[in-house]
């Protein structure tokens, strides 16, 4: 067998030396501390800033920041804060893999109440792997999760964490933690996993791999002369459709005919250094709700890409995908599915 579920409880306070590889590499999920709050990850469910409601997040050090009257769990930073109750994916991310590796995934779930209703059933996927994990029946109590998994021929993890059975009251939670490590030589503890024969050499560690798909597609030809022309009267909340953004079916990859309408956002992002926005993928019904949902979110992450090439600093950006949820037009023609399948941005502040 190439996989194998390991259920570990241990406090928040918990260090490396629980790890079941003996000699863990550098964590390759990016904020998977939440230090660098709402950054890194996409979710369906909706941020908020300040208290929550039923179907939204935020990312504070106290979960009563949330919910001041039901929700209990302290950490030691921040920490990824569940108001629960929708079937929806809550957190997701694509993370650059070696093959024939030994990996550890690894999260933390906490409990906030138990008034409101149970605690929550989450699912937890690793590009085909699924499992279902309950989380704690005690309040603010950490408990850890950990899955010994080989990347095969595979070079890329899609990690998703989907609240299941969801109800209007209840399955709150919290997340913290999340990482995955390359198990180095020396390994994973006797009879965790399938082992491999690694090279004699250390592998290299893959941080910075891990962080590539933030680099723009090699076609992409930057800012020719004479492209200067921008987007103008941008308030705060104001939503821009990006006219000619052009991708292949079901692919993420932008075309080169994108160029003009990528340059002109980045153009009024210099122009204007004040502007941060949220860039939004999304897609006609056609096909699967879940993997247009995570299409929808490529293609936003790819625009995110572009910008961050041409020198736009990642702190101004954010981007999500909302699928097919939100249709401009009647799904039952092509030209409805048309207009639906766009990517637009919403300018968030002006500071």
């Amino acid at each position: 067998m190439q996989v194998l579920w390991l259920l570990v409880g241990v406090l928040f306070m918990s260090t490396p030396a629980f790890s079941q590889c003996e000699y863990p590499g550098d964590n390759l999920v990016l904020n998977g501390s939440f230090e660098l709050g709402y950054y890194g990850f996409a979710s369906e469910y909706v941020y908020s800033s300040s208290r929550t409601r039923q179907g939204n997040f935020t990312v504070h050090y106290s979960a009563a920041f949330a919910n001041p009257m039901n929700f209990h769990a302290e950490g030691d930073g921040n920490f990824m804060i569940v108001d629960g109750g929708k079937d929806w994916v809550v957190w997701e991310q694509a993370i650059a893999v070696l093959p024939d590796r030994n990996y550890e995934f690894s999260l933390q779930v906490a409990t906030l109440d138990m008034l409101l209703g149970p605690p929550a059933t989450l699912t937890l996927i690793l590009n085909q792997n699924i499992e279902t994990l309950k989380a704690p029946m005690d309040i603010d109590r950490w408990q850890t999760y950990r899955f010994a998994w080989f990347s095969g021929k595979q070079t890329e993890l899609f990690v998703q964490i989907e609240c299941g059975k969801a109800q209007f009251q209840g399955h709150d939670f919290a997340l913290d933690n999340v990482t995955l490590t390359e198990c180095l030589p020396g390994g994973l503890q006797k009879g965790t996993a399938e082992l491999v024969e690694h090279p004699p050499h250390t592998p290299p560690r893959i941080k910075k791999k891990a962080l590539k798909e933030r680099e723009p597609e090699p076609f992409i030809k930057r800012n020719p002369p004479g492209t200067m022309e921008t987007f103008e009267k941008l308030e705060v909340g104001t939503t821009v459709i990006l006219e000619n953004i052009f991708f292949d079916q079901s692919r993420a990859d932008l075309r080169e005919a994108s160029l003009t309408e990528l340059n002109k956002l980045a153009n009024t992002l210099k122009k204007y250094p004040e502007l941060r926005i949220a860039i939004i993928g999304h897609t006609d019904n056609v096909g699967h709700a879940l993997l247009n949902w995570r299409l929808s979110v490529k293609r936003a992450q790819a625009v995110m890409n572009f910008l961050i090439g041409e020198g736009i600093s990642r702190t101004r950006l954010k981007y999500k995908g909302m699928g097919d949820r939100m249709p401009l037009a009647d799904n039952d023609t092509e030209t409805g599915r048309k207009q639906n399948r766009r990517v637009e941005f919403k300018v968030e502040a002006r500071n």
